[in-house]
């Protein structure tokens, strides 16, 4: 499945100065998004998409927060608070571990399924995150990398099947070349095979004829 680009980062009400929001614009990096020291237990952030996109399913890697809530919206819309669910809130770690700040790295991967049912047959490019801590207030929170998914194009399975059809292409092509090789050696067996049953008949031959001599030179003598 296609992953959704971020285009940019429209607003944030907490961010670490090392661990800025803009770390989630590239999640193949794993850079993290956490709250400023002493921040609220609620911390929001929203992106913008490169273009408007549908959305089928969605992968977290969480960093401390206990809770998520993901919205989306148009930029075309009129309203400047229009958002609506995608996500409703969903736990990330248990009050036990939050206390404890263990397991703050867990992955969630959310399928169309796990999301709201209205969001997925429309288009937007705007994401609204909403992350929770209110278990524990020592440690930063927010998160490792957030990726969304559009639903594979029939271009896209195309492209897939093309990919597939000349790595077969390939691979006959490398199952060929070995079966040439094959026969290449087996004449080159077959031939030495042939010297060499030809050398050990030599000098059975070159036997034979002495013999003979020999037989003959008796015959002589009795004579």
């Amino acid at each position: 499945m296609p992953l959704i680009n971020f285009r940019n980062i429209l607003s944030c009400s907490s961010e670490d100065r090392i661990h800025c929001a803009e770390n989630l614009l590239k999640p193949e990096q794993y850079k993290k998004w956490l709250s400023a020291k002493g921040s609220d237990e609620r911390i929001t952030c929203i992106l913008e998409f490169e273009k408007s996109s549908l959305i089928s399913s969605v992968d977290i890697g969480n960093d401390g927060s206990s809770f998520i809530e993901l919205f989306v919206s148009r930029s075309s819309s009129s309203k400047m608070d229009d958002w609506t669910l995608l996500l409703p809130a969903t736990l990330l770690m248990t009050p036990n571990e939050s206390r404890s700040n263990t397991n703050r790295n867990h992955v969630k991967l959310l399928k169309s399924s796990d999301l709201n049912k209205t969001c997925l047959d429309e288009k937007w490019d705007r994401l609204k995150i909403v992350c929770e801590q209110k278990f524990d207030r020592l440690n930063l929170f927010g998160l490792c990398f957030i990726k969304l998914y559009s639903p594979a194009t029939l271009s896209d399975e195309t492209n897939q099947s093309e990919s597939l059809n000349k790595s077969s292409i390939i691979m006959k092509n490398d199952d060929d070349d070995d079966d040439e090789t094959g026969k290449e050696q087996s004449k080159i067996g077959s031939f030495f095979a042939k010297k060499q049953a030809e050398k050990q008949m030599k000098p059975t031959e070159s036997t034979a004829s002495n013999q003979i001599r020999a037989l003959s030179n008796v015959a002589d003598q009795l004579l």
